[in-house]
């Protein structure tokens, strides 16, 4: 049984979709028990609707992706919390709560090393990583139709702290002012707590106004369809993220054969690297902390090198062929690992000892 946020577009709402489908795909009988009653039915997903309605059993395994503090309501046999953070350490409360369980299920080797510096048991904790469609993300895919310029970057993210949006608009800003040939993409969305528009006003007016290239910016929901188009819409994908679990967006565009430039730490080092993608070098520095952000607190993260995200989003601007060619060597590994059946199959091996697996 795999329980937690299943409606709406979050990370965990999509991946705990993803691993379910993949997993019936592989023949294992999935129970899916939402959060909420208000989740008992999951708008437009018939197949997840139909594993909602399945009776439910904590004699069976039970997997929980939901936040480390949580992880004592998960009730199965064997009981496994699903989490990840994006710092250089988890609080006490959750390192109490995760070695209570019997696994503990991270995205990517960087949330592994983490949590076992942190004070979870070693032995609890298995690498599941997150994987991508490589028929729906993939290369040649008609762009959406957007008034953008001859040569766009893209970011996808959710507008907060960690993802770091103020270094992404001035470095933007700063390496192509007065460039009349290039549009940034601004995929995007806030919880509540920021007026987009007025952020990026406030950042932008640093700048003379005669002189900022172009931004657009797309803050509603794409299907999965129209955000493949999407990726294929821009030359370059830019993330200037503090931390990630794993990175699943910079997945989907490296999927996409589209190149990425990267903050070289944490979870999507997994899959991004000199020979597929850009890294940039980065600072550790205290995490910013506010109402959405509290369990970094006391914990560093990545600031980004602006001088060198600078240069990198110049070279690939000017090299693009070789960017190209970089981002299908990229493309081809996703298609041979970074499967979400791959990921399924790991679920399965760390699994299938216990006898109530298949009950």
């Amino acid at each position: 049984m795999w329980t937690g946020v299943f409606r709406g577009n979050s990370g965990y709402a999509t991946v705990n979709r993803k691993h379910c489908k993949a997993l019936k795909k592989l023949g294992v009988d999935v129970t899916v028990a939402p959060f909420t009653l208000a989740e008992q039915v999951v708008t437009d997903d018939e197949e997840i609707n139909e594993m909602i309605k399945k009776p439910k059993s904590v004699r069976r395994p039970v997997i929980g992706n939901i936040v480390g503090d949580a992880a004592h309501h998960i009730a199965g046999n064997p009981r496994i919390c699903h989490t990840m953070l994006e710092c250089t350490g988890i609080p006490t409360e959750w390192v109490v709560q995760l070695n209570e369980m019997d696994h503990v299920f991270v995205p990517s080797n960087f949330c592994a090393q983490m949590f076992e510096e942190s004070g979870v048991i070693p032995t609890k904790i298995s690498v599941i990583p997150h994987g991508v469609n490589s028929e729906i993300f993939k290369p040649g895919l008609k762009p959406l139709s957007l008034p953008v310029k001859e040569f766009s970057f893209l970011s996808v993210f959710e507008w907060t702290e960690r993802k770091n949006p103020e270094a992404l608009l001035e470095a933007y800003i700063e390496t192509f002012y007065k460039n009349p040939d290039v549009t940034l993409i601004l995929k995007t969305y806030s919880s509540g707590i920021y007026d987009i528009r007025k952020s990026i006003d406030m950042i932008s007016s640093k700048y003379s106004a005669s002189g900022r290239p172009h931004i657009q910016l797309l803050d509603s929901f794409l299907p999965e369809d129209k955000l493949a188009r999407l990726y294929n819409t821009a030359q370059c994908y830019v993330t200037t993220s503090r931390g990630e679990g794993f990175g699943l967006p910079e997945l989907e565009c490296l999927s996409s054969a589209v190149p990425v430039i990267y903050c070289n730490w944490s979870g999507h080092r997994d899959f991004l690297n000199e020979c597929n993608a850009y890294p940039v070098n980065f600072k550790m520095a205290p995490c910013k902390t506010n109402v959405n952000t509290f369990y970094y607190a006391g914990f560093q993260w990545a600031e980004i090198d602006k001088e060198h995200l600078k240069a990198a989003m110049y070279y690939v601007y000017n090299n693009y062929e070789e960017a190209k060619d970089k981002a299908l060597v990229g493309a081809l590994q996703c298609k041979d690992i970074w499967s979400w059946e791959n990921a399924g199959r790991k679920i399965i091996e760390v699994l299938s000892p216990y006898d109530t697996f298949y009950k």
